[in-house]
């Protein structure tokens, strides 16, 4: 009995002894290139890449970097250039344009240094690993995105484009001019088809679709005809004035206003800077007539408050000038100042109320188009109790003027004080502003010199 048991046990050694000696010797055994032969000292000292590892799906295993590299530009269909399109637009871009390529040495590199790290047990434990579960890399790119950039920005030069929101025209009656939608460049998703380049090298532009505004066809059918409407008038020889004119008149042309809704000027003519368009010329500041960024929007904010008032909307900010005006009617200017003047109205009609404007021919003119229906009465405004100021004049001897020589060194004007009247059909008139404008002192110099 202890003899059998002990040639049992001697057969477990030998077998175990066996076994191990036979993992030792081949440890890869189930590989299928080189390694599946070599012993451990042998895969160790293994100077090509190992197996399990792909690039781009391609297999690298027993190759060395230069056959590895070698092998990835024969296998990857790479081009010279990317072709760059959108419906009808194409644009070639070489690689020699944006300093684009492919950086095969990096990437085979990271391939054959795989597995070489570590304790020698731990080294070939990893390696049986990669048999069972390879490992996959990518193919990395490189290129100049400032040339690309620059690139992009010719595209969407030649592509992109503004929406055009749906206007309302009033000839005889209303109607609706089409719009059309914008077209934007994604840029960012643009720039991540060369970041995680996938060897697409037709490329299709992203494009975001900027949706124009829409008019609601209905309103068509309330809009009948002019409600309120008022007209000043300009010198032509002020181009920078006709520019700020102009470009604040288009921010206000058919706004919509809803039954209950309060207009706000300043939501819709805002950031009046030389970025946005506008120009020098003359505004008032602390009394006194200087040049400004802007100057002449007051001229658009006055006659659009006399167009409410005529269409019988509810003022619920106006503020007047410190200095008279001679655009508008005594009495009927509104200031804007941004930040701190404003002029607001309420459309308190059960219908909605569309502001037209121009800015044409030495005239800037405002409709307010409506329900000529339901707002069927005139509204007539005056001014009246209308008092002159004198305004004071400073006199200064100079004796360097001959006697009796006069110059005038700030021209002065005469303030104003009044009142507005406000009558809507054969109702009785009622106060509508009490008005005070200041007067401007002259200064003058007046000559003592002898002779």
């Amino acid at each position: 009995m202890k003899l059998i048991l002990k040639c049992i046990l001697g057969f477990c050694f030998l077998f175990i002894f066996c076994a191990c000696s036979l993992y030792n010797n081949k440890p890869l055994k189930n590989a299928t290139g080189n390694t599946k032969n070599m012993n451990k000292e042998e895969i160790l000292a293994y100077d090509k890449i190992y197996e399990g590892i792909f690039v781009n799906d391609i297999d690298l295993k027993d190759l060395t970097k230069e056959e590895a590299i070698k092998k990835l530009k024969d296998s990857l269909e790479v081009k010279k250039s990317f072709l760059l399109q959108y419906e009808n637009f194409k644009k070639d871009i070489s690689f020699s344009d944006i300093d684009f390529k492919l950086n095969y040495k990096q990437i085979v590199d990271e391939a054959f240094n795989i597995g070489r790290t570590g304790t020698a047990d731990d080294r070939i434990a990893f390696l049986e690993n990669l048999l069972n579960h390879p490992k996959k890399l990518e193919l990395k790119s490189s290129f100049n995105k400032e040339k690309l950039d620059a690139i992009i920005q010719e595209i969407a030069n030649d592509i992109e484009k503004d929406s055009v929101d749906e206007k309302l025209v009033f000839n005889d009656k209303a109607e609706i001019v089409k719009g059309e939608d914008g077209l934007k460049i994604d840029k960012d998703k643009l720039l991540s088809n060369f970041e995680k380049f996938n060897f697409n090298f037709d490329i299709n532009i992203p494009i975001n679709i900027l949706q124009h505004k829409k008019l609601d066809e209905n309103l068509v059918s309330s809009i009948k005809g002019v409600i309120g409407e008022a007209v000043s008038y300009y010198n032509f020889s002020d181009s920078n004035r006709i520019t700020n004119l102009s470009i604040a008149a288009e921010k206000l042309n058919n706004v919509i206003i809803m039954p209950g809704e309060v207009f706000s000027f300043v939501k819709y003519v805002n950031n009046v800077t030389e970025e946005n368009g506008y120009k020098l010329a003359s505004t008032f500041l602390a009394d006194r007539d200087v040049p400004g960024i802007g100057g002449g929007i007051c001229q658009i904010s006055s006659t659009l408050y006399e167009s409410a008032l005529r269409a019988d909307m509810e003022i619920t900010e106006r503020n007047q000038h410190s200095l008279r005006v001679y655009y508008v009617p005594f009495g009927l200017d509104a200031m804007f100042y941004e930040g701190s003047s404003d002029l607001k109205f309420k459309n308190n009609f059960d219908f909605p109320v569309v502001i037209s404007s121009k800015v044409s021919g030495g005239s800037v003119s405002f409709k307010i188009l409506g329900d000529t229906d339901k707002k069927n009465y005139d509204v007539t405004i005056y001014s009246g109790n209308i008092t002159t100021i004198p305004m004071p004049v400073e006199q200064i001897k100079d004796d360097s003027l001959a006697k009796g020589e006069v110059q005038v060194i700030q021209k002065g004007h005469n303030g104003f004080k009044g009142n507005s009247y406000i009558q809507k059909g054969n109702s009785e008139a009622k106060l509508l502003n009490s008005d005070y404008y200041n007067p401007k002192k002259q200064i003058i110099k007046i000559g003592t010199k002898s002779e």
